[in-house]
């Protein structure tokens, strides 16, 4: 009989969980930095490439096409009035600035988790450094618009957009009006 050897890979250390982050695209990297806070620790910088972003955005818009009351024939206009509240709600906090000595690393890999409640985003380097983001529908909503500003910045193709965000985030353009 042949034994065989068990070979145990070393266990990776749980993701950080992120209590807040900040959001921008950094034109000099031409990628977007998330700055992440986790609770009781010193804050880090993640970079997401465009090719992340391009596969993560469409699943994250997943579960909001998803959600009840969004089928057809109102779905777009439903998903509009969704993402116009979660903007009223966002409350504008003190943006997380890691410092420059600060942990940073690349993210190689985006995985989606989903509960009833919320979406759980963990982003994992190429050595195994990890943090996740605990989103609930309208922080989905509000976090997606603002990768959608970053694409913006960026310049990005906004292929994978859909119309209700765009028509939801663009400015409305104010049209001359006739006085008599």
């Amino acid at each position: 009989a042949r034994c065989r050897r068990l070979v145990m890979s070393p266990a990776r250390p749980p993701a950080k969980e992120l209590t807040r982050i900040t959001t921008r695209h950094v034109a000099a990297e031409d990628r977007v930095r998330l700055a992440g806070e986790p609770a009781g620790g010193s804050p880090v910088a993640i970079w997401l490439t465009r090719r992340l972003l391009q596969g993560l955005v469409p699943k994250l818009l997943l579960p909001l096409d998803a959600a009840p009351g969004a089928s057809a024939p109102h779905r777009e206009l439903l998903l509009g009035f969704a993402q116009q509240k979660a903007l009223a709600a966002h409350v504008p906090v003190t943006p997380v600035a890691p410092p420059a000595d600060a942990e940073a690393w690349l993210a190689r890999r985006a995985a989606i988790s989903r509960s009833p409640q919320a979406l759980t985003v963990t982003f994992e380097s190429a050595d195994g450094q990890a943090a996740s983001l605990l989103l609930s529908p309208v922080a989905v909503h509000q976090w997606l618009a603002i990768v959608y500003r970053a694409y913006c910045s960026a310049q990005w193709p906004m292929d994978i957009w859909p119309v209700w965000l765009i028509e939801n985030l663009e400015p409305v353009p104010v049209l001359p009006q006739a006085l008599h």
